[in-house]
């Protein structure tokens, strides 16, 4: 109950400004363009005449069953069948009221689609009406429009009431008064807030207040995210809201409030805008009426361009929204929240006087108590006797004691507030006991938990989305779909990079995160926008497209958690992850052949730097070889250069010690390398005493031996001679 309250006094403030602007200038329009000044316009069976009735009804603040009148008498002072159709269009779909409340409820898409498509409605209806009766230039119901020449405002107000739809117009025509009279001459600027702020208040005070209720019902029964099942999305949506809003009565200023919570729970906004312009702009009602003084083909054409034009701005707004990644849910209403607080809270003052003036004037309350009574007559139950009226009181009653009661759940901390101000702490889980709403409420809050900000994607379900990146978590299969706006940042060689990351926090002080901020998630979500842009913006598009991740994400780690500390936030940051990191859709391909290329050129570096250590050490090990080559036969050199010079100084001495030996064994030496091919004899007469023995005769002796024919030619005899005595 309190959720529901809460949402209808939320709605109403964020609506209220805006309806009191729509209201005076559609009491200024309501004179300014008053229908008798611009009926005979609309005579000339062309363009022109469609033109003029489109143009001038859009800002009108006519409903569906208030058109009508004006319609008829349109018709009946000789308007063609294109000018009526068109004006029929644009007039219920639209107007200055129901613009001011579509732009503080929703934003300035559905703001700036809602007239310009009744505009293109309105053309085509009325081009087409036209086209069917170019070739009859005789008015085929004139018997019809003669019929309807007396009480022509009654039967069309009739016909709204016959097709079950709430009726706000009053049963008068333009310019007069209920008994028939003119209104008074007085004060434009008195008569114009006269009708915006009471006749035209009177009128839709039913309406503004189930229209408000209902919005309210909306979001508290559903749940959120309720619309985002297939069957609801996209052209299936659509024909779902315009099979609604065609055959019920929908006024276009309290059908916003409506729309507004529906798209919170997921409606998607090409099927809110087929509700917003289908359903004014036809019913059950107008649909007789108009057949009555238009005729059968005219409304025909009539339901299909409405139709037709509805699903097509229907497609566009969704591939507008879709194309821009736009999400309705978290965009609706923000325009509202430029608004300072205190303003909005005066003008929902003064708003809720001019209701409850009307309700009480028009006897609201009576005649919906009536329309309940008759609708609980079938079951012989009477809504408002007494026994009800206890029931109801009692039922109250009780869910108003239920305000009293709160409850904290294990891991939560709680405190309980008056008017804003703490006035204790509830640390242990349990039943709550204070003042019942609005005098106290319980807060709480989870201080473990872990929450995270997904900043450049949003995560839909994988059924729903085809495109994306596909994960698959606790929750299912999702697919995160890239936010253009949000992840593109610009870096230090002024280059845009998209970056896509996400930031856990917990919170390290309760108390400061519920009372010292009044958004603490935002600003997380702002602060963790604003780290990475700063950052990034000091370092080059290679150093964040092909390395450092830690390194960035520790920077950005650190630099929101000092914003927050500063701002007291009692919030801590447990990690920053960065997703991914690549350039944008349009040149994201060119930065990848980039970064290819200076991914080549590190691994190319780094294999020539492995080819230069290793090539350096097979160098240095070659060298080392060599020099220990070069000492080892240095070494062997000096060994052997000392061995002979030993060798040669003994011998020296050897022959100095024995003179004749020595040059008996030069002689021989001489004598066996001059002779080397014959044999040697060597006489023993020279007195020196040696030993002579056998070795192998040189070849050649062998060769004469054998031809000669030598008897000892198988024996090879030489002589050697051991002439040193140690050799011996």
């Amino acid at each position: 109950m309190v959720e529901f309250i809460n949402a209808i006094f939320y709605m109403f403030n964020e609506a209220a400004l805006y309806l009191l602007v729509g209201f005076g200038v559609a009491g200024m329009v309501r004179y300014l363009l008053a229908e008798e000044r611009f009926l005979r316009w609309f005579g000339r069976d062309d363009f022109g005449s469609v033109m003029i009735a489109s143009l001038l009804g859009i800002p009108l603040p006519l409903c569906s069953c208030s058109v009508l009148p004006v319609a008829v008498a349109m018709r009946q002072r000789g308007a063609s069948r294109g000018a009526v159709a068109s004006f029929s269009v644009s007039t219920p779909e639209t107007g200055v009221d129901s613009i001011s409340i579509t732009y503080a409820l929703l934003d300035p898409i559905m703001t700036v689609a809602r007239p310009v498509t009744a505009l293109a409605t309105a053309l085509v209806t009325g081009s087409a009406v036209n086209w069917l009766y170019k070739n009859d230039p005789k008015d085929g119901d004139q018997n019809g429009i003669e019929n309807g020449q007396d009480g022509s405002t009654s039967d069309a107000c009739a016909g709204e009431d016959d097709a079950g739809g709430s009726c706000c117009c009053s049963a008068k025509s333009p310019g007069e008064t209920p008994e028939g009279q003119p209104e008074e001459d007085g004060n434009f600027f008195l008569r114009s807030l006269r009708f915006g702020y009471v006749t035209l208040v009177d009128d839709m005070v039913s309406i503004l207040v189930f229209a408000f209720v209902f919005s309210g019902l909306i979001t508290v029964i559903l749940p959120d995210r309720f619309f985002e099942f297939p069957m609801a999305q996209g052209f299936s949506g659509m024909l779902l809201m315009l099979f609604v809003g065609i055959p019920f009565y929908i006024c276009a200023t309290g059908s916003t409030p409506i729309v507004a919570s529906l798209m919170l729970k997921g409606l998607s906004p090409g099927a809110a805008i087929v509700f917003l312009l289908a359903g004014p702009a036809t019913n059950a009602g107008t649909v007789i009426a108009l057949i009555r003084y238009l005729g059968k083909k005219a409304v025909a054409a009539y339901l299909i361009c409405v139709a037709g034009m509805t699903l097509l701005a229907g497609l566009v707004v969704e591939s507008i929204y879709k194309d821009y990644s736009l999400d309705p849910a978290k965009v609706a209403g923000q325009v509202s929240e430029t608004v300072p607080s205190t303003i909005k809270v005066i003008a929902s003052l003064i708003f809720g006087c001019l209701l409850l003036r009307s309700a009480v004037v028009t006897g609201m309350l009576s005649s919906w108590g009536e329309y309940l009574r008759k609708i609980c007559r079938p079951l012989r139950f009477d809504p408002l006797g007494g026994r009800a009226r206890l029931a109801a009181v009692a039922a109250v009653l009780i869910l108003y004691a239920q305000t009293s009661f709160s409850i904290v759940n294990p891991g939560e901390v709680g405190w309980v507030v008056r008017f804003g101000e703490v006035t204790r702490s509830l640390d242990k889980p349990g039943l709550a006991v204070h003042l019942p709403w609005p005098f106290e409420s319980v807060e709480v809050c989870r201080a473990d938990q872990v929450r995270t900000v997904e900043l450049g994607f949003e995560r839909v379900p994988a059924s729903e989305e085809p495109y994306g990146f596909v994960n698959r978590g606790l929750g299912g299969e999702f697919v995160s779909t890239e936010l253009e706006s949000e992840s593109e940042v610009m870096n230090g060689d002024e280059s845009i990079v998209a970056v896509r990351f996400s930031v856990h926090y917990s919170l390290s002080d309760p108390y400061r995160y519920l009372f010292r901020n009044s958004e603490p998630d935002e600003a997380v979500r702002a602060f963790s926008e604003s780290a990475v842009r700063v950052i990034c913006s000091a370092i080059d598009t290679s150093t964040i497209l092909v390395g450092h991740r830690t390194e960035l994400e520790e920077l950005i780690h650190s630099l929101i958690q000092r914003e927050l500390d500063n701002m007291e936030a009692g919030v801590r940051i447990l990690g920053v992850t960065l997703l991914d990191v690549h350039a944008p859709p349009s040149v994201h391909a060119d930065f990848r052949d980039v970064a290819s290329a200076s991914e080549d050129k590190v691994k190319f570096k780094r294999e020539a730097e492995s080819d230069y250590n290793e090539k350096v050490a097979l160098a240095r090990g070659e060298a080392y070889r060599i020099l220990r080559e070069a000492e080892i036969y240095k070494d062997s050199r000096l060994t052997e250069a000392r061995g002979r010079a030993d060798a040669f100084l003994e011998r020296a001495e050897a022959y100095a010690s024995s003179r004749e030996l020595t040059r008996l064994r030069l002689y021989i030496d001489t004598m066996e390398s001059i002779l080397s091919t014959t044999g040697v004899i060597i006489p023993l007469d020279s007195g020196i005493a040696v030993d002579l023995w056998l070795k192998s005769l040189p070849p050649a002796v062998e060769e004469n031996n054998e031809k000669g024919g030598d008897k000892r030619s198988g024996e090879r005899e030489s002589t050697e001679m051991n002439i040193f005595p140690w050799e011996q």
